[in-house]
């Protein structure tokens, strides 16, 4: 079964603010599920996105 994270749980494994990953979400560079309650992240689909962009960190020459 694939884990759902919440906003919170997201921000925290990217260590960013919870107003990024919702921009990130809201701009479609992350996946995610808009629910009434709030919006969720497949695990998966967060790991993807950490991949993306730790290979754009490196070629600007900041750490991943």
């Amino acid at each position: 079964m694939k884990r759902m994270l919440t906003v919170a749980e997201a921000a925290d494994r990217l260590r960013r603010s919870e107003r990024f990953v919702k921009d990130e979400l809201r701009r479609k560079n992350l996946r995610g599920i808009k629910t009434p309650a709030g919006w969720t992240v497949l695990e998966t689909d967060l790991d993807l996105y950490i991949d993306a962009h730790a290979n754009v960190s490196q070629v600007r020459g900041r750490p991943a």
